[in-house]
């Protein structure tokens, strides 16, 4: 407010004439219309003695106030701890790598009550919501629940839950840009090593492409199964059983004959092919 009022009360291109300077037939209104006016030009005679016109800028006096204000500035630093580093400020020259990330862990360490209350007044906030939408809808009504995994409508039903008594927790997330390039690493890690399938990479990594491509594979993989489904009814139509050990099939007189034990040659041949694989 000082600095405004001594802005406001300074002199800012004020222009002094003599009035002798003054020309024949002018008057002050036109003598400072041309004087502002881009390319003017103003004609008068000069008279001996008689100072020509000029124009008197003032600075504002320099009252300490930004210093003031600097020190401000610190003594918020100093008494809630932020300092540059919570700030994402750059350090100075010298500046080691663990005394900054120090510097950042303690500043966020001061901050731990403020975010506490903060998330205390969203739950409180949050709990009157929900009992206002418990008692404002009295007829029911579909609820989109959109969500990576949910693309449903659910139907509120307010005779259900009018009387329910419910608990709200409100937990941090850690959904950021940095966590997830982190978390993307190291599940393409994993399935590099081949410890996860293409399916488990998708369901948990966070993929912007992951839900559409998650449900190919899916499709995929039941197509895969009903083909199999299909061939393995074709076999047993024709009479044909699996053999045990591989997905091969023989006919179904020699495989009782090989439960029976009634062809030893072709049992010989089938415990040879199983000790072979």
């Amino acid at each position: 407010m000082l600095q405004d009022f001594l802005i406001r009360s300074s002199a800012k291109g004020i222009l002094a004439i003599p009035e002798e300077s003054i020309p024949d037939g002018w008057t002050i209104k036109d003598f400072a219309d041309e004087w502002a006016v881009f390319n003017g030009v103003i004609m008068y005679k000069s008279k001996g003695g008689t100072p020509p016109p000029q124009q008197i800028v003032n600075n504002s006096t320099q009252l300490g106030l930004t210093d003031m204000l600097s020190i401000q500035l610190k003594l918020l630093e100093d008494v809630s701890g932020v300092h540059g580093a919570l700030q994402g400020k750059t350090p100075l020259a010298g500046t080691p790598a663990s005394l900054y990330m120090q510097q950042t862990q303690n500043a966020a360490t001061s901050l731990t009550e403020l975010f506490e209350s903060y998330r205390e007044l969203r739950e409180d906030r949050d709990m009157k919501i929900l009992k206002l939408i418990q008692q404002f809808y009295t007829e029911p009504k579909y609820i989109n629940n959109s969500g990576r995994n949910s693309n449903t409508s659910i139907v509120y039903n307010p005779n259900q839950v009018r009387n329910v008594e419910f608990d709200l927790s409100i937990t941090e997330s850690t959904s950021t840009p940095a966590y997830r390039l982190i978390n993307n690493d190291f599940l393409m890690q994993l399935f590099s090593a081949g410890q996860i399938t293409l399916a488990e990479l998708l369901e948990n990594g966070a993929f912007p492409f992951a839900d559409k491509l998650l449900q190919s594979v899916k499709l995929r993989q039941e197509e895969q199964q009903q083909q199999q489904q299909q061939q393995q009814q074709a076999n047993m139509a024709n009479g044909n059983v699996p053999s045990q050990g591989n997905n091969s099939f023989v006919p179904q007189d020699v495989q009782q004959q090989i439960n029976q034990n009634t062809n030893p040659i072709v049992q010989r041949m089938i415990n040879s092919q199983n000790a072979a694989q």
